[in-house]
């Protein structure tokens, strides 16, 4: 072994507790104890092996060690040594790394959490009272739907087009294949979305993805402020959509944009309305009935009233119908 004196080699020259001396940094000595299989342990120099020049016992194998192009990050604690099974991670330093879930492309990732949904009071009790919910982790579209998107499913004959009856309707305008598909009921937006493998999000989905856990009552913040959103109550005159993504200073805490303004979105649930219960819902959800009313959020371009495009109002229509103020985005399950 190197660094050590005259030392046995075989692993019969030495029996159980023999000791003999044996090389230390700084021209020191220490010893070396002959183990139960008869070979010399690791030096030992003032009662410690951390400073000797070899500290390989000499009957260490190689399945003792981690394979060579294993990291300690790639290992949990149970398998870091008899002491790091009773401990927690961070006890033994080992670097696990957090994987974010991956989703499909467009997309963004909202990890699980609890917050509050609703308001406490509103005027007409349509988004009170405020109720904890918990959710599990997503995937949400970054931006609205756009008409260019929305073509790939009726090219693929997997949708029928929107109404384009209208100067406001974008189907059909060249000029506006990035701005959101809009005059489309809510029977034709989860249609798509149901296309793509995904569907529309639930409510509290959409809410969680457009407020986060501050209660904040814009995506942006908590004041009212001027060009943020596609939206008349922005202070600037809207009389059609916008294209996505032309409001980066308005966007949510998850990075989504247009959650107020430009189209109000369909979401998943029938109108009804909220649950008293102090309980945390899991994953709350209104399937409702084919006749049930169905909810947009957000607000719409020529929303005049601010309280419109808050994270917390909510709106019911006919789900056939088919306005120019109404969009949609679709969530995901990861991948």
């Amino acid at each position: 072994m190197i660094g050590c004196g005259s030392q046995p080699t075989a692993t019969t020259d030495c029996v159980s507790g023999q000791t003999t001396t044996c090389a230390c940094p700084g021209a020191s000595t220490g010893t070396r104890t002959c183990g139960p299989s008869l070979t010399f342990g690791a030096c030992v120099c003032d009662g410690s092996d951390a400073g000797a020049l070899d500290s390989s016992p000499a009957d260490a194998s190689p399945a003792d060690a981690p394979p060579a192009d294993v990291t300690t990050s790639d290992l949990g604690a149970a398998d870091v040594g008899g002491a790091s099974r009773d401990a927690g991670v961070a006890d033994v330093g080992v670097d696990v790394p957090v994987v974010t879930p991956a989703c499909p492309t467009g997309m963004v990732y909202v990890p699980p959490a609890m917050f509050t949904m609703g308001r406490t009071t509103d005027f007409a009790n349509r988004y009170s009272p405020a109720h904890p919910v918990r959710l599990s982790g997503f995937c949400i579209d970054l931006t609205e739907v756009t008409v260019a998107a929305f073509g790939e499913c009726v090219a693929a004959s997997a949708c029928a087009a929107p109404d384009a009856i209208r100067d406001s309707c974008n189907w059909g305008m060249a000029a506006r294949a990035d701005h959101p598909a809009n005059c489309l009921s809510w029977t034709l937006a989860r249609t798509y979305c149901q296309w793509r493998g995904g569907d529309l999000p639930t409510e509290a989905q959409w809410e969680y993805a457009a407020r986060g856990t501050d209660d904040r009552v814009y995506p942006w913040g908590t004041s009212q402020t001027s060009s943020v959103a596609c939206w008349q109550a922005a202070f600037v005159s809207h009389r059609t959509t916008c294209p996505v993504r032309s409001f980066p200073a308005g966007r949510s805490p998850f990075g989504l944009f247009d959650m107020t303004g430009n189209v109000a979105e369909w979401v998943r649930d029938a109108y009804s309305g909220y649950d008293a219960s102090t309980t945390p819902l899991q994953d709350p959800y209104n399937a409702g009935t084919a006749r049930s009313s169905r909810i947009t959020r957000g607000g719409q371009f020529d929303s005049t009233d601010t309280i419109t495009g808050s994270t917390y109002f909510r709106d019911r229509h006919e789900s056939e119908l088919g306005w120019q103020q109404y969009g949609f985005r679709c969530s995901h399950p990861t991948l």
